[in-house]
């Protein structure tokens, strides 16, 4: 979110939110290479405005209240190797892909 709002291509968006500073701030660390520190503008409103984050429990219910039947599709990173959260992933992306769920926006 960090990279993408240091661009010049959000910078609209970003103000439009009222986060216009922000975004000037991002653009001049992204000018330094000062990557590291470009997370530590985003807070939690400006990342909720860009992303559906939740426990795999919740992000299905998260995911149709915030698209309903506009999203046709959904990317989830998924971690490289095996976890120990692969079944609740599992049931999440279920969930998600579930015509019931349509119900919930």
């Amino acid at each position: 979110v960090a990279f993408c709002a240091s661009t010049r291509n959000y910078a609209s968006i970003m103000e439009l939110h009222g986060w216009r500073d922000i975004a000037l701030k991002l653009y001049h660390l992204s000018a330094e290479n000062n990557w590291a520190n470009m997370g530590k503008l985003i807070t939690d409103e400006i990342l909720d405005a860009f992303v559906v984050s939740g426990t795999y429990d919740t992000l299905p219910t998260k995911v149709f209240q915030r698209f309903g039947s506009y999203a046709t599709t959904v990317d989830i990173p998924m971690a490289p190797q095996p976890s120990t959260h692969d079944a609740q992933l599992h049931r999440a992306l279920v969930n998600i892909s579930s015509p019931h769920n349509r119900d919930c926006a």
